[in-house]
This record gives structure tokens, sequence and C-alpha cells, in this order.
């Protein structure tokens, strides 16, 4: 096997395994914030916000990161390995997807807090 397909498949265990640890994580908090006092709604509103901030922010780093090295293989397209610009297409549409809905969340979380 390519070395570039392994790793390609450990990213994509680690990515489900981390989702499925922050699925657990936030329907516990979930839990906890049904239960909770006021105060302590506001402080778990505040870690969401702060979590969601940390992603857009690594999300948009990681997909302004990737344009060169996208522009650079689409010069050098033939002398490059069509797996390899396959699997950087990928990561940066999946990246940019992420970051749309991501985007999207805030802005309708804005929109509704106006209303």
């Amino acid at each position: 096997m390519n070395g570039d397909i392994l790793i390609l498949a450990a990213f994509a265990v680690f990515v489900v395994l981390l989702v499925w640890r922050m699925k657990e994580r936030f329907a516990d908090l979930q839990r906890q914030e049904e239960q909770a006092p006021l105060e302590e709604k506001s402080r778990l509103a505040r870690i969401r916000k702060g979590w969601r901030v940390i992603q857009l922010v690594v999300l948009g780093g990681l997909a302004i990161y990737m344009v060169p090295f996208l522009w650079a293989d689409f010069h050098h397209l033939g002398q490059r390995e069509m797996v390899e610009v396959v699997l950087r297409c990928l990561i940066f549409i999946f990246t940019i997807c992420v970051l749309l809905m991501e985007l999207i969340k805030v802005v309708r979380q804005k929109n509704k807090g106006k209303c």
C-alpha cells in the first residue's frame, strides 16, 4: 500500500474517533445544561461559543494554508501523482464544507438572537 493511503486511512479513523468522543461530550453537556441553574447554562453557552470560534479559526487557517499547495499541484499536474492531488482536493473540499456549515450555524444563531 502507498504511504499516502495509509495516512489518509489513519486520518479518517482519527476523525471518526474524535467526532464520536465530541458527540458524547456534547450529549453530557446537554444533560448537565438541562439540570443546571441559569448561571451554569450561560457558562456552558460560552464554552460552546468558544469551541465554535476555535473551529472556525482552525478550519479557515487550514483552508488558507492549503491554497498554495493546491495551486502548485495544478500547475505541475503532469509531474505529481494523481492520488496526492485527489487527496489534497478532497481534504480541501471537506474543510470548506465544514467551515461553511459552521458559519451558517453562527449566522443563524445571531439572527435568532436578534429577533
